[in-house]
C-alpha cells in the first residue's frame, strides 16, 4: 500500500477550506425568516385604519411597516390603538399620518413585519418542541 505525504501547503488549504465552510453555516444561521402581511392603510377622518388583516392575527401592540414611494424606501413603526366599529383596526403614527396628508393620499400599500426570527432560534426552538 502506498502512503501519501500530505505537504503544508495542502493542509494550509485544507484548514482554510474549514474556515469558509464555518464562515458559511455561521452566515446562514445569522439570516433572519421574516413572517409578514402586505396591508392597506386607509386615511380618512384624521384616523388611520388597517385593511386586509383581523385583530386574531395581531399579537403585539407595535408593528414596523415598509413601503418604496418613488424609490425612497420608508419605515415606521405603528401602534395599535383599538378596535373600530366593523372590526377596523385603527393604528397611530404621526409621521405617517403626516406623510399621507402631504402626499394627498387615502390608501397606502405596505408591507406589516409581524415578525422577525433567526435561523438559529427556528432551528433551536424546532429541536426543543422535538423533544418535548
Amino acid at each position: 500500500m502506498k502512503k501519501f505525504k500530505i505537504n503544508f501547503f495542502e493542509y494550509l488549504l485544507l484548514l482554510c477550506l474549514i474556515l469558509l465552510f464555518v464562515y458559511f453555516i455561521y452566515l446562514i444561521l445569522n439570516t433572519y425568516i421574516v413572517n409578514y402581511k402586505i396591508v392597506i392603510i386607509k386615511f380618512n377622518d384624521n384616523t388611520l385604519r388597517l385593511k386586509n388583516i383581523t385583530y386574531a392575527e395581531l399579537q403585539k401592540s407595535n408593528y414596523q411597516i415598509e413601503f418604496i414611494d418613488k424609490e425612497k424606501f420608508y419605515q415606521y413603526i405603528i401602534k395599535i390603538h383599538e378596535v373600530g366599529e366593523n372590526n377596523e383596526i385603527i393604528i397611530s403614527n404621526k409621521d405617517l399620518e403626516s406623510y399621507l396628508i402631504n402626499h394627498n393620499l387615502e390608501f397606502i400599500s405596505v408591507k406589516l413585519i409581524k415578525n422577525r426570527t433567526l435561523i438559529y432560534q427556528y432551528l433551536f426552538d424546532w429541536i426543543v418542541r422535538l423533544f418535548r
